[in-house]
């Protein structure tokens, strides 16, 4: 028997933020898949201007819209891209090489056998899976004077990079039209920009994959993007198997690392979605030795025998009821 469970990604963390005494701009739409909510002081075109953004990026990056960069390029055309993707496929290929290919934008043929997110979501067979590995490798994405093309074979998703370098994008508009307070949820992957209206710090939930409306605990933070990759998001089971959307590009099979979420805190909205599914695929252990090798960005870690990670610069904004392990 298989069941599918198609969850919004925005789960993954629960916004505690409060509207502050003034009201703010707020907007909510379905794009990339996900619902988003955007809370923005300040003028009314403002907001506006950033679910237009949002839109078309979306238009650039959905490989199911002919005509998008994405589809072109998963077509076998040679793109001449927007100033936007390239920044997003340089970020992702230092991440990949950073985690040996744990993070890999080849997947999407991977993502189509698999089927999530659709009725046909199903375990695929070993020849099928193995062939499609062939075509799996960041390294055949090729990038030169602005234009990109993928080796024969492969096909490019945006999927683990698409909602930080969405954020990262916003975040550069709002600072430059003066915005000083304003919070977006593109679906788990938080942009803070500054404080609430009083100053004060966001209030973010982290949510416990384990429990529907649990949480590990919240988060305060300023100017920050806090993104989540978690093994509850999207998922099905198949003869009394449960199989989640975050593949590990070696194997072509879900992840197990013996993580059940991956929550990054940084600077870098793009960066920590980058991050968030790449450590969730190498395990604890590698994720904070990158942590240590990089040190700007700070982590959050559930394990499947449920402890609970925190790393150092966290200690000071993090609360939980649950017993935490801090790492330096």
């Amino acid at each position: 028997m298989r069941r599918m469970f198609w969850g919004l990604l925005g789960v993954a963390l629960l916004l505690l933020s409060g509207c502050g005494r003034e009201p703010y701009e707020k907007r909510s739409i379905l794009c990339m898949d996900t619902y988003m909510t955007l809370q923005v002081r300040g003028k009314a075109e403002t907001a506006q201007l950033c679910v237009q953004e949002l839109r078309r990026l979306e238009g650039l990056w959905d490989p199911k819209l002919a005509g998008s960069e994405v589809f072109r390029l998963n077509s076998g055309e040679t793109v001449r891209v927007d100033g936007l993707t390239l920044e997003a496929l340089s970020a992702a290929a230092q991440v990949s090489e950073q985690t040996q290919g744990a993070l890999d934008l080849t997947v999407q043929t991977l993502w189509q056998l698999w089927g999530f997110g659709t009725e046909q979501a199903r375990v695929p067979d070993e020849e099928t899976l193995a062939q499609a590995l062939n075509k799996v490798d960041y390294r055949r994405i090729q990038v030169q004077d602005g234009a990109v093309s993928l080796a024969e074979g492969s096909r490019l998703t945006f999927g683990s990079v698409a909602k930080g370098a969405a954020a990262l994008h916003l975040r550069g508009l709002l600072e430059k039209a003066g915005v000083t307070s304003a919070l977006l949820d593109l679906g788990g992957s938080v942009c803070a920009v500054g404080g609430r209206e009083d100053g004060s710090p966001w209030r973010i939930g982290v949510a416990d994959p384990r429990t529907e409306g649990a949480m590990l605990g919240v988060l305060q933070v300023k100017d920050l993007a806090v993104i989540t990759s978690s093994a509850s998001q999207r998922y099905f089971e198949q003869d009394g198997m449960r199989y989640h959307h975050i593949l590990d590009p070696h194997t072509g099979f879900p992840a197990q690392s013996g993580l059940l979420s991956v929550t990054v805190v940084a600077e870098n909205d793009l960066l920590a979605d980058a991050l968030s599914t790449a450590l969730f695929v190498v395990g604890e252990e590698k994720a904070l030795q990158l942590y240590r090798q990089r040190g700007d960005f700070e982590l959050i870690l559930l394990t499947q025998d449920g402890r609970l990670t925190v790393t150092q610069g966290l200690a000071d904004c993090f609360q939980s009821s649950l017993p935490l392990i801090q790492a330096s």
